[in-house]
């Protein structure tokens, strides 16, 4: 809980220093989070869907063109889970294994981003970042392995780095006002819709 704090009063610092600048948008952000079923099927041979949501909020500082600049800074705050249960084997002759589990993460990243129709009012962009997360992992399996039943729990919390490759469309209808719908990567694949406020 200490280290969810102090990540919200770093955002919120940046935050205030970001007014600073010319222009900022601050954006209020949903989405899905996923694992794909390729990049399962690489290591096990019998698994289930993956996926969870997230909420967030990122600060947009832009350069001396506003939000018609080519290149500008993100920093963002993100809260999302990630879930999966069900029946899972590693090989196929491998004992079955019954297991659930949740992950919560707190992601605080850092993206440079470019802008790549700036002076259009939709405009595709692309980026890439880096961060720092606050990692829960709850976990429980059961499974059989000669003739013997077998429970396990797990519990497991960690600071972990972030890589974020951003992708998507922004749709600015006005100086003030952006629309965005984005994809990438976030320690873990995820598709976001999101609105800006811009000053």
């Amino acid at each position: 809980m200490k280290r969810i704090l102090i990540f919200i009063i770093i955002f919120v610092l940046l935050l205030s220093f970001s007014f600073a600048d010319n222009t900022t948008a601050v954006n209020l952000n949903f989405g899905k989070f996923f694992i794909t079923e390729s990049f399962e099927s690489s290591f096990l041979y019998q698994y289930q869907p993956i996926n969870g949501n997230g909420v967030g909020i990122k600060v947009k500082r832009f350069k001396k063109d506003g939000i018609r600049s080519t290149f500008y800074s993100v920093y963002s705050l993100r809260f999302f889970d990630l879930r999966g249960g069900g029946i899972w084997k590693q090989k196929k002759n491998d004992y079955p294994t019954q297991a659930y589990f949740k992950l919560n993460q707190i992601n605080f990243t850092y993206s440079a981003i470019l802008n790549i129709l700036p002076s259009f009012v939709v405009t595709p962009y692309i980026g890439i970042g880096i961060g720092v997360g606050v990692a829960k992992f709850e976990g429980y399996r059961y499974y059989i392995d000669h003739w013997q039943d077998h429970n396990e729990s797990y519990k497991y919390q960690a600071l972990i780095p972030v890589i974020k490759l951003p992708m998507g469309i922004s749709i600015r209808p006005n100086d003030n006002l952006e629309i965005e719908i984005e994809g990438g990567f976030e320690n873990g694949f995820y598709f976001s819709w999101g609105t800006s406020f811009i000053f």
